[in-house]
């Protein structure tokens, strides 16, 4: 995702605040500083166990048969907390723009056969 009008140390106090909900599972990875002025950056969430808070589930296996897969990206949750905790941002995902304290919107992370809610692919309650 892509965070404009907000500092590294914005980002540093995000990140704590999000990790005191997810047990300090969750991490920074490919962090980029996109702008000179250092309010432009590129981040992606990711957690350190996957099988700990915060982590996505791949579910589509079950439909089969299978076990889920447990990923080492951050669930919805984690991304919707994060995003809250950076008040005054403007964030870029996914073609799609946010702001801290805009209303979570859900969304089908599935297919129309195999439907599947982004905030169904995780443990979180």
């Amino acid at each position: 995702m892509i965070l404009s009008n907000c500092t590294k140390d914005d980002i540093d106090g995000a990140l704590d605040s999000v990790n005191q909900k997810y047990k300090g599972n969750i991490r920074l990875n490919n962090y980029q500083q996109l702008s000179g002025t250092g309010l432009r950056h590129r981040v992606t969430l990711r957690v350190i166990d996957s099988k700990g808070e915060g982590a996505h589930i791949s579910r589509h296996m079950e439909i089969f048969g299978g076990k889920p897969r447990h990923t080492t990206s951050a669930c919805w949750h984690v991304h919707g907390h994060f995003i809250d905790a950076l008040y005054g941002t403007k964030i870029t995902s996914g073609g799609r723009v946010f702001n801290a304290g805009d209303m979570w919107s859900d969304f089908n992370a599935g297919s129309v056969m195999f439907p599947l809610y982004a905030s169904d692919s995780c443990n979180c309650t």
